[in-house]
């Protein structure tokens, strides 16, 4: 027992001596420039043509101050159509958008009554600015009307440019 208690005095000791005795803090200086509450956007497009209208809205290139974005952050999307097909209570929508100059698609699932087809969404989708956004469904309407919210994350100026 006492062999015990010889060997955790001896760690004991052993953390004691080990232990800084005077750290230094230095303050670590952050720029939150991708913050969701610094560049919103909201933007809104409809197609009120009957057929197979397909939604088309241009995401910002700019931040609200002026500034060049370097990506946009989808976070909502929502979409209203009419005229779809009667008896169907559900339906696929296509949400099609750009990333790296490349097309990606989405299919969001919408609910249909009385061959009027709604869609609300929570997301997180990252596209490039100044690209579109395009919202349809797979089968004839008589026209459509799209959401689209998030924030953007701006381009931050390099070491030798001017910060304003």
């Amino acid at each position: 027992m006492e062999h015990k208690v010889t060997a955790g005095l001896i760690f004991c000791a052993f953390l004691t001596a080990t232990a800084p005795t005077h750290a230094q803090q230095t303050p670590l200086l952050v720029q939150d420039v991708d913050s969701a509450g610094r560049n919103p956007f909201a933007v809104n497009a409809s197609c009120p043509n009957p057929g197979q209208c397909v939604v088309v809205a241009t995401l910002p290139a700019t931040t609200p101050n002026g500034g060049p974005a370097r990506t946009v952050v989808i976070e909502f999307v929502s979409e209203v159509c009419e005229g779809l097909a009667l008896g169907i209570t559900q339906d696929i929508f296509t949400f099609i958008y750009e990333l790296g100059g490349q097309r990606h698609w989405a299919f969001l699932p919408a609910a249909v009554e009385s061959g009027i087809g709604k869609m609300a969404l929570q997301t997180a989708l990252y596209a490039d600015p100044g690209s579109s956004a395009q919202l349809g469904t797979p089968g004839n309407n008589s026209g459509c009307s799209i959401s689209v919210s998030g924030h953007l994350i701006p381009q931050v100026a390099s070491a030798g440019q001017d910060r304003h």
